[in-house]
């Protein structure tokens, strides 16, 4: 008769014993989805990876022309809107401070370069 009763003891799990492991499962995918968010939103968009490689491009090959005219130009790459700076540093006429922004819209400004080159 004892073991009868140890064996339907052992059978099952006490509705407080159910309770605590919901809690922990819940515990554990509120954390789960709090770190997937904070990493979706951390990572870089591809509209800015885009931007990246184009001012990427654009001021490769302005450093290999090695024509540096001070003032500013726009024009469109790529389907974005490149601003290019270039400006004397610190007074110095043999390096140049090169800026550029790329714009999806022109207001919108989605990444900006700025680089010193030598002439």
């Amino acid at each position: 008769m004892a073991s009868k009763k140890l064996r339907l003891f052992l059978a099952g799990s006490t509705l407080v014993e159910v309770l605590i492991a919901m809690i922990v499962i819940v515990v554990v995918f509120s954390m789960a989805m709090v770190i997937f968010s904070n990493v979706t939103r951390s990572a870089p968009s591809i509209i800015k990876v885009r931007a990246q490689k184009v001012l990427d491009k654009v001021l490769d090959e302005t450093e290999q022309n090695k024509i540096f005219t001070p003032g500013n130009k726009s024009y469109e790459l790529d389907g974005f809107t490149i601003e290019e700076s270039v400006m004397p540093y610190d007074g110095n006429n043999s390096l140049y401070q090169i800026t550029l922004t790329a714009s999806a819209n022109s207001r919108d400004s989605i990444m900006t370069i700025k680089k010193i080159v030598s002439k």
